[in-house]
């Protein structure tokens, strides 16, 4: 009874609570950010934030792209956004496309690109061969065209000629 182990307090079988990855308002970070949890950007990052959420704060600046399973952006983002819900509050101002399942535009929010909906913004679209895909469409920085080049045959948007 003496030499018994004690045994730990709370369920192992439950994740652990982990504090955020914080950016200051002081901070330049130039690099790729990769977290289970939750990023804060208060200061500057110039590449990729992967994370389970990421929040810009009003000081905030992402000069790169943004994937995350909810993303709030109060500060400045120069870059594609990827997410399932993405919240753009009041003071925002994103430069580039944003591809998501739920997205929500407040007062004063700035969107400088095109809104992609997806069931599945993280992963990769699966789409018939020669038919162009939205990760194609979503690429970094979006330099590709909506149109595939290869197959010059399909178009998504057709031009209607009246009849005479």
């Amino acid at each position: 009874m003496f030499f018994r182990k004690q045994k730990a307090v709370g369920n192992d079988n439950e994740p652990r609570e982990t504090a955020p990855t914080v950016i200051g308002r002081d901070t330049t970070f130039n690099g790729t950010i990769e977290s289970d949890g939750e990023v804060h950007v208060d200061g500057t990052v110039r590449g990729s934030v992967s994370a389970r959420v990421c929040h810009v704060g009003a000081t905030g600046q992402i000069e790169g792209d943004v994937l995350a399973d909810d993303v709030y952006v109060r500060g400045r983002v120069s870059g594609p956004i990827r997410g399932h819900h993405v919240h753009l509050q009041s003071g925002a101002r994103v430069d580039g496309d944003i591809v998501n399942q739920t997205i929500m535009i407040d007062n004063g929010a700035q969107l400088n690109g095109a809104v992609w909906r997806s069931d599945n913004p993280l992963g990769q679209e699966q789409t018939a061969p020669g038919q162009p895909t939205l990760s194609t469409a979503a690429s970094p920085l979006f330099a590709s065209s909506l149109w595939n080049r290869e197959n010059d045959d399909f178009r998504p948007l057709q031009a209607i000629r009246p009849k005479r």
